[in-house]
């Protein structure tokens, strides 16, 4: 793959929009109509969703099936040379709690279960760039489906969709088929039930509760009992996982590792050798679970690094580039956004002039999610306003800084903002790739410099040819 663009077979074809000419008010008004009687929110908020769709080609598929291959053997790589390195974890300068996380020996074979690699493409160049990488609490699989289901009903888009013998995609049950095949290469040789008996867990103020209760009903109707959970209802005692009185051999973690860590030190730990196999509830009985191997957890505690967004930092250094092979490091250079963690110690920010080009910079946490807490500095009115937000982003001490990413546009509409006439709106494609296969995309489009889904943007329903 080439430093500068991505093969031409892919450029003008990579994606096909499903604009039309005219649309009619009729067909706007009655798809506005579904939505104020969808239930749709996200942690509680209304979803906002666009009306018109995104078609992705096959030579899109198989673009982003190689996205997601090598950005997971990349990571794969990292999370490899971290616990058997003590002189590569010093890059990451991470406190002892999360060190100690991340050291956790894996439970599984498999790939990094479940991750989404956000990027910024450009259908007419085939250039793309990388937002992020997330991990930990990976979603948004339910509001894809609520929308490509509202989006395919409409008079507008029908027939075109029909024309074009594009399908909405199945996020959910490759999911389903992955967890419950790590399970049993896990439980070879353990004293357990044949069958699974899995946990959705998360703190009920930030789960995505309707997606919950989806993968629920699909493990339910496989047989498999699955209960969505709080975090707070976990038990360990005596060696095994509990929740009531029921025994759980496998817990799905959507809690984010940002929460984890904070819910740790609020109750004292600092550091995993505080947790020793006794008996305890709550999040000290999900780490017990994974430290004593009593349940699998799927998301384990060393996809951290991951989902930690010094990771973009790290793929750009010296020491790792010692490991990955060249078209590894060609990727990198040219998808990779330059990274910096944000602390007065890091002498790379004294050559940057950070202050006075606001506009190719965005701030981050390392832990983030749902894109709070982040700053663009497209988004301040003038120098001192960023100045202000920098200092107090280096004052929190868990920022990193990166380059600003161009991102594409597109003509649509986003009823619930009012709108009635299409115009262009940024996007950001999230790419699902499950233990190391691409599994489907979740977009988003918005007016912001910062896209997100509680940050004013909306849903764009995905189909596949």
């Amino acid at each position: 793959m080439q430093t500068d663009s991505i093969p031409s077979r892919y450029i003008d074809r990579s994606i096909v929009s499903c604009l039309t000419d005219r649309i009619l008010k009729q067909e706007l008004s009655s798809f506005i109509e579904d939505l104020t009687v969808a239930d749709l929110s996200y942690h509680g908020e209304p979803m906002l969703y666009s009306f018109v769709p995104i078609i992705f080609t096959s030579i899109a598929k198989e673009l982003f099936t190689e996205i997601a291959a090598t950005t997971c053997t990349i990571c794969e790589k990292i999370m490899h040379h971290f616990q058997s390195s003590v002189e590569y974890r010093e890059l990451w300068r991470l406190d002892q709690l999360s060190k100690d996380l991340a050291l956790l020996p894996k439970q599984y074979s498999a790939p990094i279960p479940i991750m989404r690699d956000d990027i910024f493409f450009d259908p007419q160049t085939g250039n793309y760039k990388f937002c992020e990488i997330n991990t930990d609490g990976s979603s948004a699989m339910n509001e894809d489906r609520c929308c490509a289901q509202l989006v395919s009903e409409s008079v507008t888009w029908a027939h075109s969709l029909r024309d074009r013998c594009a399908q909405s995609q199945e996020l959910f049950e490759p999911f389903v088929d992955d967890v419950i095949d790590i399970f049993h290469k896990w439980a070879q040789g353990k004293a357990l039930s044949s069958a699974p008996q899995i946990a959705i867990v998360d703190y009920s103020e930030e789960a995505s509760i309707k997606e919950f209760y989806e993968f629920q009903k699909r493990f339910n109707n496989r047989g498999v009992f699955c209960q969505v959970a709080d975090i707070n209802e976990l038990c360990f005692k005596q060696g095994s996982l509990f929740i009531g009185d029921k025994r759980i051999n496998v817990i799905y973690r959507r809690a984010i590792t940002g929460s984890i860590i904070k819910d740790l030190r609020f109750n004292g730990i600092d550091r995993l050798s505080k947790i020793d196999g006794s008996d305890c509830n709550g999040v000290a009985a999900l780490v017990s679970a994974a430290a004593f191997d009593a349940a699998i957890v799927i998301g384990g505690f060393q996809d951290l690094l991951v989902h930690n967004k010094q990771i973009f930092e790290v793929m750009w250094s010296e020491e790792t580039w010692a490991f990955l092979n060249d078209k590894e490091i060609e990727f990198v250079q040219a998808h990779i956004p330059k990274t910096y963690d944000f602390i007065q110690e890091n002498k790379k920010l004294d050559s940057i002039d950070f202050v006075n080009t606001k506009n190719r910079w965005i701030l981050k946490p390392k832990y983030g999610s749902s894109t709070i807490g982040v700053f663009a500095g497209l988004d301040c009115s003038d120098r001192e306003s960023w100045i202000d937000i920098c200092n107090k982003c280096l004052k929190h001490g868990d920022y990193i800084i990166q380059e600003y990413c161009d991102q594409f546009s597109e003509l649509n509409i986003i009823p619930q903002d009012g709108s009635k006439l299409l115009s262009e709106h940024t996007y950001v494609i999230g790419l699902f790739c499950y233990c190391g296969k691409y599994a489907g995309t979740y977009v988003r489009a918005g007016k912001g410099a910062v896209i997100g889904s509680i940050r004013g943007s909306a849903v764009v329903a995905s189909f596949h040819m």
